[in-house]
């Protein structure tokens, strides 16, 4: 059994890329039952590599890798970006992040989370910003532990379907 000490986390490196892209798969595999529109391929088709590697590779974005030993076991990806016109400051956003089934609950999505903190704190960056699916109460939950207070409501209307909401 895995303990919380055991588990250290890095800045991943474009070594670990193929490692994040298998996690975040996993993440819309997960994520579908709450967004059935996600493009599921997207985590190996060039936009998503493109995105992971720029969070591994520039300055303004981050994404860190949790090892248990050398398995990656989750990963956390994040980006600086310019606040709203009306709002003061600048955000920093949690933009993806998955943590292994096994190892919920032992402390790492803190670990990274506590990594991301730092660094957008290094970016001298105002407010943290995440959004989640509505109805994942463990995302929201996990959320809430680590300190993001409710802000608003994100709401969407598909048009283009013959269904009826």
């Amino acid at each position: 059994m895995t303990n919380k000490s055991q588990i250290i986390v890095k800045e991943a490196t474009l070594d670990d890329l193929k490692a994040v892209q298998d996690l975040s798969h996993q993440l819309f595999e997960h994520d579908v039952p709450f967004e059935p529109a996600l493009n599921m391929n997207w985590s190996y088709e060039e936009s998503g590599r493109k995105f992971f590697v720029n969070a591994i590779s520039d300055d303004d974005k981050c994404c860190f890798v949790a090892f248990n030993d050398e398995e990656i076991v989750g990963y956390l990806a994040g980006s600086v970006k310019p606040g709203q016109d009306y709002e003061k400051g600048t955000v920093a956003e949690l933009d993806n992040t998955l943590v292994l089934d096994e190892y919920r609950g032992l402390g790492v999505g803190r670990k990274l989370f506590d990594e991301f903190k730092i660094w957008a704190k290094s970016k001298k960056v105002d407010r943290l910003y995440v959004s989640a699916y509505f109805d994942n109460s463990d995302a929201v939950a996990f959320y809430h532990a680590v300190g993001f207070k409710n802000y608003g409501w994100s709401l969407k209307m598909e048009v283009n379907n013959d269904e009826e909401s």
